[in-house]
């Protein structure tokens, strides 16, 4: 995955893990949260807010799943 993830952490988990996702958001702001990737296999994506100027502005980030 090309650039940089500055602003978001990164999550891991591996294929089988239970995961699950609390989102939350702080103030009155409106945001539409996203997770790229395919369900049950390894690989590496992303999570972001789908407002275009929040995500261009450091909404996005990296969630690693490993084999």
């Amino acid at each position: 995955m090309g650039g940089r993830l500055p602003r978001a952490p990164t999550f891991r988990a591996r294929v089988g893990d239970r995961v699950r996702w609390r989102v939350a958001t702080l103030g009155q702001g409106l945001h539409v949260f996203h997770v790229h990737g395919r369900r049950w296999r390894s690989g590496d994506r992303i999570y972001h807010c789908h407002i275009t100027d929040h995500m261009m502005g450091g909404m996005v980030g990296r969630y690693l799943v490993e084999p």
